[in-house]
């Protein structure tokens, strides 16, 4: 199970692979990845009641 900066890094891997893919095909297997672990980390946060965002 991945902890919440493992799917943030995770996360920010994949736009970084969508930004930089050579076809659409690819580009569109990037994103499908990004949708995923904005998920996970929407859900990973939900479930313990960790706010999106904390501004000091």
């Amino acid at each position: 199970m991945f902890d919440l900066n493992q799917l943030l890094a995770s996360h920010q891997t994949a736009r970084f692979n969508t930004d930089q893919a050579a076809s659409p095909i690819e580009r569109q297997t990037n994103q499908d990845m990004v949708d995923f672990y904005a998920e996970r980390i929407s859900r990973f946060r939900e479930e313990r009641g960790i706010p999106a965002y904390q501004w000091a």
